[in-house]
């Protein structure tokens, strides 16, 4: 059985050099860390932003996502806690994950980009924490056949995800 997650990786890369401008938000020290440098985009991210206290996944929007990763701090209690909140629900329900996503968003560009921001956001924490579980879980989303098939992992759609394979690569090509 052959990995198909990173056999148009060139593709990947001519789409993320291409369309850079299309990302939310770029973490600079996380580029650092994994060997993307030559990635540049903008971080119109408040690094001011408060979290909100956490409540269930169903009422996360993409804003406190890109605030949580504009701001991320593994010493912080309350990222901490967003953290490790989120990769629970994922964990345990990945299964219902496209649901809920359907339900918080009607508009399918939406619902990509909230999907592949949190994707992003447990590849971060993972390079922050070592924490293996995030990196397990951000492969299980991209790996995932539901949402493959309902466009969430397209990157003709939203060059995030052909930012988060990239990173992947580089993630797993240095460990």
């Amino acid at each position: 059985m052959t990995d198909t997650l990173f056999s148009k990786i060139e593709a990947h890369q001519a789409n993320l050099k291409k369309n850079q401008a299309q990302l939310v938000y770029c973490n600079e020290a996380f580029h650092k860390k994994i060997g993307m440098q030559d990635s540049a985009c903008k971080n119109n991210a408040s690094i001011d932003a408060t979290l909100p206290k956490y409540k269930y996944f169903k009422t996360i929007k993409t804003d406190d996502i890109i605030a949580l990763r504009a701001n991320l701090d593994a010493a912080n209690e309350n990222h901490q806690f967003w953290c490790k909140k989120i990769y629970r629900f994922l964990e345990f329900r990945l299964s219902s994950v496209e649901e809920r996503i359907q339900k918080n968003y009607t508009n399918k560009e939406q619902r990509v980009t909230f999907i592949q921001n949190i994707i992003t956001l447990l590849l971060e924490y993972y390079t922050v924490t070592n924490d293996s579980r995030y990196l397990s879980v951000a492969l299980k989303l991209l790996r995932k056949k539901a949402l493959s098939k309902q466009g969430f992992l397209n990157s003709t759609f939203n060059v995030q995800y052909s930012y988060n394979i990239i990173a992947v690569h580089n993630l797993i090509k240095n460990l």
